[in-house]
């Protein structure tokens, strides 16, 4: 079977605001800048099919890559944002709570999501995705938390630490031959 080659596309930079869903939050001015560029350090990878997120930032970020290469958006709730709380935390908070998560990838705020969840939920719809498009090139749009519970699955060694050093935006390739897949570690965004 030929390979599979997925890109996950992190979002670029985000202004996560107190008041405003999850969902709904905007790229920054910065941000909007990096969608512009994700298409030029992508458009020669062979890129065939894009998904996304449907998180406004996520769809935001690929917008001008699927537009640049004809491409539609397809949206995939499995790729959303790791939802673990239902409110905004101010960032020191949130960090907090990212390393509990990190450390215990189990543990879920009380009506949350634990990352273990998230890595399951992300990894069906990565898995059907895959096989709908086996052979093809493939990227992905969607989150921090997502891309770090996927790559913890290829290196369980991936923690906290590895999490923080996700940049806003920031690409991973991950390979398949159909029966076994791998992080293509030797890429670089």
């Amino acid at each position: 079977m030929a390979q599979t080659t997925v890109y996950l596309l992190r979002q670029a930079e985000t202004v996560p605001e107190s008041g405003i869903e999850n969902a709904d939050w905007e790229l920054s001015s910065e941000g909007s800048l990096q969608a512009r560029d994700v298409f030029y350090k992508l458009k020669d990878l062979g890129i065939e099919v894009v998904y996304s997120s449907p998180y406004k930032r996520a769809i935001s970020t690929v917008k001008p890559f699927a537009l640049n290469s004809n491409s539609p958006i397809l949206l995939d709730e499995g790729f959303r944002e790791l939802n673990a709380v239902s409110e905004y935390l101010a960032p020191a908070d949130f960090q907090e709570l990212s390393k509990k998560m990190w450390d215990d990838v189990t543990f879920s705020p009380e009506g949350g999501e634990s990352i273990r969840e998230c890595q399951l939920r992300f990894m069906a719809a990565l898995n059907k995705v895959a096989k709908e498009h086996a052979g093809r090139t493939i990227l992905i749009c969607t989150h921090g938390m997502p891309i770090g519970a996927v790559l913890k699955v290829f290196d369980n060694a991936f923690g906290y630490d590895d999490w923080t050093r996700i940049k806003m935006p920031d690409v991973f390739k991950l390979v398949s031959d159909g029966e076994t897949g791998d992080w293509d570690k030797s890429y670089t965004f």
